[in-house]
């Protein structure tokens, strides 16, 4: 069975899934045998997760990322770059660069000036269990994108693998990677 479960899987992702379900069989109580014991502690091993990320691939490709958000009106842009700050203390800071005319965003005579650079800061709080970790980003900006930021990490990369959106909570794949700078 195991070998069925390598080759329409793959081995790693087999290995994670057992381990997950051990894990979770652990936390709830759920009776196992002694294997299912030993793969949960292995599981829920902590990975250290404290430091500055910084964005080296979206959606499989190199920066910068073309992307389109739904404002009421398309608004398009490209992420440049971006930063992620994970605190000891579990709160996190992040700084994304985009290229963009908010003009098309907000049709405020005036505003619009064509495609410049903008910063966007955000910040909330984090949880790390094994190699999970889930962002909840607590400022007004980023609520309205996102309530959850689903991620793996192994130490020295963190991949962004889900967001939870508003105002349903509906799930949407993502892939964006970071490398551990410090």
């Amino acid at each position: 069975m195991k070998q069925v479960w390598e080759r329409t899987m793959g081995g790693d992702a087999w290995r994670s899934r057992a381990m997950s379900l051990a894990a979770v069989c652990a936390v709830v109580g759920i009776p196992g045998h002694a294997m299912s014991r030993t793969i949960a502690a292995r599981a829920v091993r902590a990975v250290p997760v404290t430091g500055e990320y910084v964005l080296t691939q979206a959606a499989g490709g190199g920066l910068p990322y073309a992307f389109e958000l739904d404002m009421g009106r398309p608004v398009h842009g490209q992420v440049l770059g971006a930063t992620l700050v994970l605190g000891a203390n579990g709160d996190y800071t992040s700084d994304v660069k985009v290229r963009m005319d908010l003009g098309d965003a907000l049709p405020i005579p005036g505003l619009s000036t064509g495609n410049s650079d903008r910063i966007f800061h955000s910040a909330g709080s984090y949880t790390a269990s094994g190699e999970s970790v889930t962002l909840s980003p607590s400022d007004w900006l980023t609520r309205r994108l996102a309530t959850r930021v689903l991620a793996r990490v192994d130490g020295r990369t963190m991949m962004l693998t889900a967001v939870d959106r508003p105002p349903d909570g509906q799930r949407y794949e993502l892939a964006a990677a970071f490398e551990k700078i410090k």
